[in-house]
């Protein structure tokens, strides 16, 4: 790693220019062109390179400065002198002096930069500066400082130190980063124009002459070219000037003329005199005449020709989630009978009694308990059917087989939830109706605390096992009240409550938990009146076996082909037909109003 000296003034020129090729390099190796990670010492690192390039550019900078004044003022001097030796006049003006001012040689042009920024190592990238074009510059400044007052040494300077390139105005940059990010937008900006010109040519139809500037001969030209002889001009810039503007704080424009466009309106859309009232009215009409376009309107004439296509197919979206979900058995016959048994809170109020010793001792004719057993009652359930009749078309069951399928499908479907609000409605005619108060927190606590209150007494009432799981049976939309009620009170978002975290709620407290579509429905309201959930909600409640489904082992799906549809050309192109029946096995079960309004 390179060591900047404490003090630049004893630094010769070629150790300086030396030195600064080395923080160069340093810089390129620890940046490696933007594809690495830098760590926070490799950003100090590479701003520490980038002040010290900068302060030996402004060191170098003064050194040539120095050497080139005294180089100017000895060729100077020397001129004089050989021109003082030629004079062979009587009076004192100088040989081959015409307009009684002193003749100067005027300093060439330097050469294009391009040759000087070759040389160059490639390893110095975006730091790279172009000395010769540099020097050339303070030549010419010193010039002007050593007192010629000449107007071809005003013209030389004019001319070298402007730098070649349309436009370089940036404040010094701070940092490494804005240093090499005013190169590479340096880059970014010759090709954007070179690609913008290239574009363009392709779309001009307007006439472009070659301006001054541009290299080109005179008289027209194609974008194509012109925008090679940019690019040409641009390349040829000096990075070194640019930089040293950089340094100084300065603003340097350079302006060239490449071209003029005419862009090609005819002489009879002209308006020539403004006080001509009736004629620039005449050439307005002309120039607002849609019939004097090709075609005589704006409108496209031929359209798309071809018609439309037509998409068979249909958008499916309805499936069977949000079913109840209970167990099932298989009924062979028409029916089921069963019984309940004896009712456990009937046993544990009368079954036992109590006999103490003093009433033995008194002979007291005191009655034994007793707890007869009876024969319980059955019940007898018997199937009900759930049927679909879908007849159709011949010809379309050919033609349309696409909407004969879709159709059938969401009957299917629409079958699967009819059945399953049935079940949902024989379980809750089954149930023993609560409600509990309203409480005084908001929906979710209330609906929360119902479900304890009632646990606690079932359990109780039933003595089942303290961890006995219940079955809760709430509608589907009481799943996002609960959802948006607990994200308020987490101050968490919607997202951060999912459904396994609201089961989980219900499952600490020893509830198993369904959301179903087909009880307290809110399909039945319309989208446009549906702006809250409703005020009061219920929710079933029993022991897990309470309630059992029966179905028959077959449900039926028929395509049936009979003499009178074939005579009207139809068929059924489903008959469906399902048996169930609901039993209720345990004595318990409930159905709980609750509020879900927050106080």
């Amino acid at each position: 790693m390179p060591n900047m000296p404490e003090s630049l003034s004893a630094l010769a020129l070629a150790d300086a220019e030396a030195l600064r090729a080395e923080f160069r390099a340093a810089f390129a190796e620890l940046y490696a062109g933007g594809n690495k990670v830098l760590s926070a010492d490799d950003e100090t690192s590479l701003v520490e390179f980038a002040n010290s390039v900068k302060a030996l550019d402004a060191h170098i900078d003064t050194l040539a400065r120095a050497e080139r004044t005294a180089a100017l003022a000895a060729d100077v001097s020397a001129s004089q002198m050989g021109a003082a030796d030629n004079d062979d006049d009587a009076d004192d003006t100088p040989s081959g002096d015409t307009g009684g001012s002193m003749s100067t040689e005027t300093t060439p042009e330097p050469e294009p930069p391009a040759a000087a920024a070759a040389s160059e190592s490639s390893a110095e990238g975006s730091m790279s500066t172009e000395a010769s074009t540099e020097a050339s510059a303070s030549t010419n400044s010193s010039e002007l400082a050593s007192g010629s007052s000449t107007k071809q040494q005003e013209d030389a300077v004019s001319k070298t130190t402007e730098p070649e390139a349309l436009v370089a105005s940036a404040p010094a940059p701070d940092d490494a980063a804005s240093l090499m990010a005013a190169s590479q937008a340096g880059v970014a900006a010759q090709a954007a124009a070179s690609a913008a010109a290239q574009a363009s040519a392709k779309r001009a139809k307007t006439s472009t002459t070659a301006g001054v500037d541009s290299g080109l001969p005179a008289g027209e030209t194609d974008l194509t070219t012109l925008a090679a002889a940019i690019e040409r001009k641009v390349s040829q810039s000096s990075e070194a000037a640019y930089r040293s503007a950089f340094a100084r704080g300065q603003k340097l424009e350079h302006r060239y003329n490449f071209a003029s466009f005419s862009v090609g309106v005819s002489d009879e859309y002209a308006i020539n005199d403004a006080t001509d009232l009736a004629g620039a009215m005449s050439v307005l009409d002309k120039v607002t005449n849609e019939k004097a376009l090709p075609g005589g309107a704006l409108t496209a004439s031929g359209g798309w020709a071809a018609p439309s296509e037509t998409d068979y197919s249909m958008l499916a979206l309805e499936t069977v989630d949000g079913l109840l979900s209970i167990p099932t058995v298989k009924i062979n016959r028409g029916g089921l009978r069963y019984t309940q048994g004896p009712l456990f809170a009937n046993i544990l109020a009368n079954a036992i009694f109590t006999y103490t010793e003093a009433q033995d001792i008194s002979g007291d004719d005191y009655p034994k308990g007793r707890f007869p057993i009876t024969n319980p009652s059955f019940t007898d359930t018997r199937l009900q059917a759930s049927e679909a009749f879908v007849p159709a078309g011949l010809l379309a069951s050919k033609g349309y087989p696409e909407l004969i399928e879709r159709t059938i499908k969401g009957v299917l479907v629409a079958h699967a939830h009819k059945v399953d609000q049935n079940v949902i409605s024989a379980i809750v005619a089954g149930s023993t109706a609560v409600t509990v108060p309203s409480g005084t927190v908001d929906g979710v606590s209330n609906i929360i605390d119902a479900v304890l209150l009632q646990a606690s007494h079932m359990r109780s009432y039933n003595r089942l096992a303290m961890d006995a799981t219940l079955e809760a049976v709430l509608p589907f939309w009481a799943k996002e009240l609960v959802r948006s009620l607990l994200a308020k009170r987490l101050y968490v978002d919607l997202i951060a409550v999912p459904d396994a975290r609201i089961a989980q709620y219900f499952a600490n407290l020893g509830i198993n938990v369904q959301f179903v579509y087909n009880w307290q429905d809110i399909a039945t309201t319309a989208a446009t009146g549906f702006t809250a959930f409703a005020s009061t909600m219920e929710f079933l409640l029993y022991p897990a076996g309470t309630w059992v489904k029966g179905t028959a082992d077959v449900i039926t799906l028929q395509t049936i082909f009979d003499s009178t549809l074939l005579d009207t050309n139809d068929y059924t192109a489903l008959f469906t037909e399902e048996a169930y029946l609901v039993a209720k096995y345990g004595w318990d079960s409930r159905v709980v109003t609750v509020s879900t309004a927050t106080a």
